[in-house]
């Protein structure tokens, strides 16, 4: 299932981090929510996904002028995170951002905790 081929995996990626799953279960999770193959995930499906293997996740507030790149110490303390941005996903962990694309500072619109059900 997993294609190292594959563009637009970023939902699958991040989703797999914050959950400890490995690629292919949360590929298999979102592909079962509804997502296709080398398209993006709504968020809808990734909370689909992100049930599925056996976690909630909860809308937080997003403070002003957060990037993947910049954030507060606020946003830094918070548990597992997936941060949402116009055309992209990432997973903050620990204070740091987990991202392939890590190297561009995107403006993130909205976070999202994730925790085991």
């Amino acid at each position: 299932m997993f294609n190292p081929l594959e563009n637009n995996d970023c939902s699958v990626r991040s989703l797999a981090q914050a959950t400890g799953s490995s690629y292919e279960a949360a590929y298999a999770a979102l592909a079962a929510a509804g997502r296709v193959a080398g398209n993006g995930a709504s968020i809808l499906q990734i909370w689909k996904a992100a049930k599925a293997l056996g976690f909630s996740i909860s809308e937080v507030t997003t403070p002003k002028n957060t990037t993947t790149a910049k954030f507060s110490a606020k946003v830094a303390k918070l548990p597992t995170s997936l941060l949402i941005c116009e055309d992209h996903v990432a997973c903050l962990q620990n204070g740091v951002v987990l991202d392939w694309a890590a190297s561009e500072s995107l403006p993130v619109v909205q976070i999202y905790t994730v925790e085991r059900i």
